[in-house]
């Protein structure tokens, strides 16, 4: 659309836009009343996940306290490290009228009626404008740091129509709704996965060299010691070690940071993660440990997990450890113990401030192993749904990669809408 801009004391935006504080065209926390003693649906931190529009999963528990939402209500994350891993949710799980409640260290933010659009304070919430003020203003000590209230107050923003910000919101919705597509998808794929890894790797009802569940097959078990149960004959228990080389990240000098694209993408830890898909935020000029295409990478420090297959070649920092599968045929079975162990290792991880998994911790964590006939026979079994969750996971990135790129350019009028 054909575009006059006017100066202002933002700099230049649309003619028919206006300048306005944060805080004068959204509510902060808004009244919502809820009785204590009560039960009522509860969101948790946990129950938001980093860069993701959806919120995950919630619980029903009594009410004593804490922020008060409904639905079209966008929930943002105040606290150190939750706010720069992104970690901000559009809420639209709850029923018609219902209040629910959740974290302290959400601030509820809300569009006033006939000014802003519900879902366009959302995107604007996480704009990188935004984003950036509220980082910078966090107050508090070390690890513990907030985004104070009063800084909404300060922070003066380009303000478009109220139609076209309907319709900004609505292009930016397209996207993270195929996104959410593509996910429930993986989460029913996930399962799918699960459950015939459980059926060959825990039940041991695996199918034999003739083609034949194990135990139909008059298949014969032994008694492990070791794991104080019985499993097939001829398998042993061994290590991850023994299917996969580790590499620990080591982060390369600082100076060699820069968000210019210049040398390898790095990743430092879950803030270049979401959840499964890799969004670097730095590279570096003088990479140190590099993983490959294909490599298995998860964050090893603080926020746990995030466990996906690497696109591309990454420099990984402290924060990040890489795992080789040492045959092709072990790589989706590194990733499925590896998947279903991480809870276990979370809780087990050493550091009082920051939790750390060791190179001990990975590379010793038991599995059972068979032979690479039913190794190859189960590689051939599953490759067609990951190989589905990964093309539906780099659609994502794509997805993800042009809302973060419009994004910006819609919310300052440098992209008009007709």
């Amino acid at each position: 659309m054909e575009n006059e801009f006017k100066d202002t004391e933002i700099g230049k935006i649309p003619v028919d836009w206006e300048v306005a504080t944060f805080s004068e065209i959204i509510d902060i926390n808004p009244k919502r009343t809820l009785k204590k003693g009560e039960k009522y649906k509860k969101i948790a931190m946990t129950d938001i996940k980093e860069y993701t529009r959806k919120i995950q999963s919630y619980s029903d528990e009594e009410y004593k306290g804490g922020s008060r939402f409904t639905n079209e209500d966008t929930l943002f994350a105040r606290i150190t490290p939750c706010l720069e891993n992104g970690k901000t949710a559009f809420v639209d799980i709850l029923n018609e009228n219902e209040i629910a409640f959740g974290s302290t260290e959400f601030i509820v933010l809300c569009g006033k009626k006939g000014i802003t659009d519900s879902k366009y304070v959302y995107y604007l919430s996480i704009s990188p404008e935004i984003r950036k003020k509220t980082i910078k203003s966090m107050i508090g000590t070390s690890g513990r740091q907030r985004v104070p209230n009063e800084i909404f107050e300060s922070i003066e923003i380009p303000l478009p129509p109220l139609e076209e910000q309907q319709k900004i919101a609505q292009i930016l919705s397209a996207l993270d709704d195929k996104i959410e597509n593509n996910n429930l998808q993986n989460k029913i794929l996930e399962e799918t996965a699960d459950s015939i890894f459980k059926e060959w790797f825990v039940n041991f009802n695996f199918l034999d060299e003739n083609g034949l569940q194990y135990f139909e097959n008059g298949g014969e078990m032994e008694f492990n010691e070791e794991l104080g149960i019985e499993i097939p004959k001829g398998w042993k228990v061994g290590k991850l070690g023994d299917l996969s080389n580790l590499m620990m990240g080591l982060s390369p000098k600082g100076e060699s940071y820069n968000e210019n694209k210049e040398g390898i993408p790095l990743l430092n830890g879950a803030a270049d993660f979401n959840g499964k898909l890799i969004n670097p935020t730095k590279y570096t000029t003088q990479p140190t440990r590099i993983c490959q295409k294909n490599d298995l990478i998860f964050c090893i420090r603080g926020t746990i997990g995030n466990i996906t297959f690497a696109d591309l070649k990454y420099c990984l920092g402290r924060g990040v450890a890489a795992l080789t599968p040492k045959k092709e045929i072990y790589k989706y079975i590194i990733y499925q113990n590896l998947e279903k162990s991480i809870e276990n290792m979370t809780k087990q991880a050493a550091g009082s401030v920051i939790k750390g998994l060791s190179k001990n911790d990975i590379s010793d964590l038991k599995i059972t192993i068979a032979n690479d006939e039913i190794f190859l026979k189960y590689h051939k079994t599953v490759k067609e749904i990951f190989e589905k969750i990964s093309k539906n996971n780099s659609e994502n990135q794509n997805l993800s990669n042009l809302r973060d790129l419009l994004l910006p350019k819609l919310m300052s009028g440098e992209i008009r809408l007709k």
